[in-house]
């Protein structure tokens, strides 16, 4: 015969088991919806962040370009003259890797900065550059 004590344990303990695990259920669910909504509030900071800084430095790589388009030794169509003001520029910036010279704008018989002779006209970047700019 079953006593008093036992009949109340095997009521009471599966509820306690059943409360508990709806307890940590709970816990856990609101503890993943916590974690995964901080990660990507912190996900957006820093990429916000990041893009400024890219932005920044963007934009300072193109100041810099056009700081040395309008100087004299670029405008002169004097391709020695320029190639030795772009080496002089490379050896300033270490983030360039060469500059290309083209007098005539159809992308052939380019030099490059470190004086060797190219051809560019089939390239992508380079049949945008007369659309997107006004001269060149």
């Amino acid at each position: 015969m079953k006593t008093l004590r036992s009949k109340l344990l095997l009521l009471i303990i599966p509820i306690f088991i059943v409360s508990l695990s709806v307890i940590a259920y709970i816990n856990h669910y609101k503890a993943q919806e916590f974690l995964t909504t901080n990660f990507q509030e912190e996900a957006a900071n820093k990429l916000t962040f990041i893009q400024g800084r890219v932005d920044d430095w963007v934009q300072d790589k193109m100041n810099i370009i056009t700081t040395m388009a309008n100087s004299d030794e670029v405008n002169g169509h004097i391709p020695q003259k320029q190639i030795d003001f772009f080496m002089k520029q490379l050896q300033a910036h270490h983030d360039f890797e060469m500059f290309f010279v083209s007098n005539n704008g159809t992308g052939k018989n380019v030099v490059t900065s470190m004086g060797k002779a190219v051809d560019i006209s089939d390239r992508p970047y380079f049949n945008i550059i007369p659309k997107e700019v006004s001269h060149f």
